[in-house]
């Protein structure tokens, strides 16, 4: 598929030049920018991205607050309190889609450049070879003869695959992993209230559009030494 209609969760393009956190980290990296300067950026970027709810997150705009990563057509998404914020930050799995009041561990921000590179080296030295090791794996979001996929695993192999200058990548969709807009009257979230019609609509359609940067916070997160 072409990696252009590739979207990371938080709805940043693939290989468009767009802001993509990630894919901006490699593509430096591989351009021979300033590595302290790439982590500077990409610190800013964490510390500032702060939303509270899922509509605030990707810059749509939606009638009622919806908790992260509660997906309208997604049954099985928990719903968390707190929008979804956790209370202890050692518990935060990816610290671009999870938030913590108490802030961000250098030991997680130290992970996730370790990921980037580590994925970087992979691709220069190895390639991407899905069938010997794991595709890429996204799920499809249809609306009549048009796609885009949000990738579910190998956000850091995609970013590092558009940095050589590949424009298409195989990746692995399952049959039950497409999504199409023409069925949202019965998407279990809009069946159950938590979403209106209208706003199932607007976010879908959000991932089409993308999302080009993020709501600054006013109120940073700190990056504690643990």
């Amino acid at each position: 598929m072409p990696i252009e209609r590739c979207r990371h969760y938080n709805g940043y393009k693939y290989g468009s030049s767009a802001f993509n956190p990630y894919e901006n980290y490699i593509v430096g990296l591989h351009r021979g920018v300033d590595r302290p300067a790439l982590r500077d950026r990409f610190e800013d970027f964490l510390r500032h991205f702060r939303p509270r709810d899922l509509g605030e997150l990707l810059q749509v705009p939606l009638s009622a607050q919806v908790p992260m990563w509660v997906y309208p057509w997604d049954a099985n998404a928990p719903i968390r309190p707190n929008g979804g914020w956790l209370d202890d930050p050692a518990t935060v799995v990816d610290i671009i889609t999870h938030f913590c009041d108490r802030g961000i561990l250098r030991s997680k921000v130290d992970r996730e450049y370790f990921w980037l590179e580590g994925a970087y080296h992979t691709i220069a030295t190895m390639g991407y070879q899905p069938r010997r090791f794991s595709f890429i794996t996204v799920f499809e979001l249809r609306d009549g003869g048009e796609s885009v996929f949000i990738v579910k695993d190998g956000n850091h192999r995609l970013g590092s695959l558009v940095a050589f200058g590949h424009t298409h990548v195989l990746v692995a969709r399952d049959e039950c992993d497409i999504i199409d807009l023409s069925r949202h009257a019965g998407w279990p979230h809009v069946v159950s209230g938590l979403y209106s019609p209208a706003d199932a609509v607007a976010l879908f359609r959000k991932y089409f559009e993308g999302v080009a940067d993020f709501p600054r916070s006013a109120r940073p997160a700190s990056i504690l030494d643990a």
